[in-house]
């Protein structure tokens, strides 16, 4: 059985270096996608290795204190399982709804009046802060025209792009 446990920690424990290595790395380049085999839809990668890794874990720990072999295999599924759970429940299910909430929202931000909180500079970037649903979100912005706007000056958002608010001022400006 320690063997086997030996195995659980070390696939789990690998697992989760790489994908945090890897996540990394793909989050610096912007690169999308997944590394995770889906296994047929049932359960998340991430959640069977956590599972692995705890059932690895505390199975590792039992056999070293000499406690029966049996009930420590019945601890050990039993924490990984709630452990596993727990993980899906409190952090992927919050992740996923915060995810969709943002993106219905960012398709549903045209026409948005917001206020420019550091300066966009001209045919560059600055920061916006709008309100939804009395939550302020500040956003990375860009003048549709590619002119300065200054810190304060309301804007409106016209569309979301890659992230990007591309935003026309409200500030009307003579010539």
């Amino acid at each position: 059985m320690v063997t086997l446990y030996q195995v659980f920690l070390i696939i789990g424990g690998v697992y989760v270096l790489i994908t945090l290595i890897f996540g990394g790395v793909f989050d610096f380049f912007n690169i999308d996608g997944d590394l995770g085999i889906s296994f047929l839809g049932l359960f998340k990668p991430v959640i069977i290795m956590c599972f692995l890794l705890m059932v690895g874990g505390i199975g590792l720990f039992g056999e070293h204190k000499g406690f029966n072999s049996t009930i420590v295999l019945g601890v050990a599924i039993a924490i990984g399982s709630i452990v596993a759970y727990l993980i899906e429940t409190f952090i992927f299910k919050a992740l996923r709804k915060a995810e969709n909430t943002s993106i219905r929202s960012q398709k549903e931000l045209t026409g948005t009046k917001a206020t420019v909180i550091s300066p966009i500079i001209k045919n560059g970037f600055g920061t916006i802060a709008y309100v939804i649903e009395g939550n302020i979100y500040n956003a990375p912005a860009k003048a549709i025209k590619g002119e300065r706007i200054e810190q304060g000056e309301e804007v409106v958002i016209n569309k979301v792009e890659n992230s990007i608010y591309y935003v026309t001022s409200l500030n009307i400006k003579e010539e």
